[in-house]
């Protein structure tokens, strides 16, 4: 990598997020050879929960869209390939010993493979009923659950230090921009693209979790 580098650029910050926002933005424009796992994604896939007729819940993936944005409805976890979502999901259902059939993972009439093997406490055999088999897809999932926009408005996030001071503004979980001074009622105006990413998404769910200063502009 030191051979292929003949020029060396930096930006300041003003603290740690703005620089893992910058770095995370920088990564999915240029798409550096070394930097594969960063780089920017297609399309999301998530898990969202479909009532079927006998009364169980069934998760479905779900590939969120403009018009119809993850923040919706109740979505569990985000993934870049169905492959990843589906190995996530074996997962859940395998350690909460949930029925695999009734979780749309077989195609099987009756009890299924892992019943006979003690793994699938029997929704598919009437051993458990809709309402148990749920119950508990629901409480694995909810560990894993996307969190809800919860703010009326834009976040204004600040970070502060002694050279520099950055806002970073913030919609829908979406990085619009950020400003080296306060946001005015323009700024918040103007034509952003705002467009969901799963990294800055889980870098702002972080910092916010760890109270990072921030205030709610409409």
């Amino acid at each position: 990598m030191c051979g292929l580098t003949d020029q060396v650029d930096f930006t300041v910050t003003a603290g740690e997020l703005g620089a893992l926002l910058l770095e995370n933005r920088e990564i999915k424009e240029r798409q550096p050879i070394f930097n594969r796992r960063q780089r920017r994604y297609r399309q999301l896939h998530t898990w969202v929960l479909n009532p079927a007729p006998n009364g169980f819940l069934v998760p479905g993936l779900f590939r969120p869209a403009d018009n119809n944005p993850l923040w919706q409805q109740d979505c569990f976890g985000l993934y870049r390939s169905p492959r990843q979502a589906h190995q996530a999901l074996e997962k859940w259902v395998k350690d909460a010993q949930l029925c695999p059939a009734i979780c749309g993972l077989e195609r099987h009439q009756g009890a299924c493979f892992s019943w006979q093997l003690g793994r699938c406490r029997g929704a598919c055999c009437g051993e458990e009923t809709a309402d148990q088999h749920n119950q508990r897809l629901l409480g694995t999932l909810l560990a894993h659950q996307i969190q809800a926009w919860p703010y009326r408005g834009t976040l204004v996030i600040r970070e502060r230090s002694d050279d520099a001071e950055d806002y970073h503004l913030i919609r829908q979980w979406c990085h619009l921009t950020t400003l080296q001074q306060p946001p005015s009622p323009n700024d918040l105006s103007l034509p952003y693209s705002p467009c969901f990413d799963l990294d800055s998404y889980r870098m702002l769910v972080q910092f916010l979790n760890r109270g990072i200063e921030h205030f709610v502009m409409s």
